[in-house]
């Protein structure tokens, strides 16, 4: 087999933000409504809100949602409704842009690999959005969980193995790739939580948004020709920490120095080889920045950011990514 015919290539690309934007304002004035601003927790969240450099966040809900503005928060069968209704609709429009990118028809694909971290219903919210699509039944679907902010990259990785695997079968593979993930439902009951406790800091609302991505990966075989590629995934791969198991929840500190230190010790020990990544543009590095300052980031995690900027070799800047990220001027979306 020769080269070219086991290579697999994205062929398309789309990303989709929800209508609604929540400035700062808008931050500060929810948590007014249901939480005494005078605590450490909120004070510290106010402060992290207003020093981001992050102007405004796309949500799914709007800010006079009675469902969210009601006494008690969201019941999980009601975030659940939700999610399966407009997050759904978020990935389906996110989808449809990467297939029109890619020239296919909906009948071509005959894989589906899709993650979130907001939401675990069953059936998976994938068949969903499939259905919504037109997607053959027959097609082959996998939905990826306890992943978390890895989903995106799970996503690839896992259609590339897909689509390699048909290659070896002599089949053709089309695999279409989505993540869409809500943080915005989830805040009403984060303001429950710090009411409830007061020294607790939860920065969530503050730094992340609601937004859906798509790919569409195929195989040699399943293009007519590679003039549709718009990269071609040379490998991928995957480990995990030692020790770091009972860490990987939502509810983990990130600013605790042994996670950085643990984190610091395993990257110096490796040996990798060049990694391409596209820099974080000036937006994303102020953000960064800001973030670092505000929460009295330790020395670890510093060190952790600076080791990895020295080890990538940065390329063209105009990726998929930074499109997404920087297409928005005033809005920096959930990554």
């Amino acid at each position: 087999m020769g080269t070219d015919q086991a290579r697999v290539y994205i062929v398309g690309l789309g990303h989709h933000y929800p209508p609604y934007i929540n400035g700062l304002e808008d931050i500060e004035e929810y948590l007014a409504k249901f939480c005494d601003t005078k605590t450490p927790a909120v004070k510290k969240l106010l402060q992290v809100n207003q020093n981001t450099g992050i102007k405004g966040r796309p949500n799914i809900i709007s800010r006079d949602d009675p469902l969210f503005n009601r006494s008690e928060p969201p019941t999980i069968s009601e975030l659940d409704n939700v999610f399966r209704t407009r997050a759904v609709d978020l990935a389906a429009r996110a989808c449809k842009k990467a297939i029109a990118e890619w020239k296919g028809k909906v009948s071509q694909i005959t894989h589906t690999v899709a993650a979130t971290g907001t939401n675990a219903g069953s059936p998976g919210y994938d068949l969903l959005v499939n259905e919504r699509l037109g997607i053959r039944p027959e097609a082959q679907r996998m939905l990826l969980s306890g992943i978390g902010c890895a989903g995106g990259l799970a996503t690839i990785r896992t259609a590339a193995t897909i689509a390699n695997d048909a290659t070896l079968r002599g089949r053709p593979a089309c695999v279409l790739g989505f993540t869409c993930d809500v943080t915005s439902t989830n805040i009403r009951c984060d303001l429950k939580m710090i009411s409830e406790n007061p020294e607790e800091t939860r920065a969530s609302m503050a730094l992340f948004s609601d937004a859906s991505a798509a790919f569409v990966i195929c195989n040699s075989l399943g293009l007519k020709d590679n003039k549709n590629a718009v990269y071609t995934v040379l490998d991928w791969e995957n480990s995990v920490m030692p020790g770091t198991q009972s860490d990987e929840n939502c509810l983990l500190d990130p600013l605790d120095l042994d996670e950085a230190e643990m984190v610091s010790a395993t990257l110096e020990g490796e040996s990798f080889s060049t990694v391409d990544l596209s820099p974080m543009s000036e937006e994303m590095k102020s953000v960064s920045q800001s973030i670092e300052a505000e929460m009295e980031m330790s020395d670890g995690l510093r060190y952790v950011g600076n080791w990895m900027e020295s080890r990538v070799e940065p390329f063209d800047s105009t990726s998929a990514t930074q499109l997404a990220l920087n297409e928005d001027e005033n809005v920096f979306p959930s990554v």
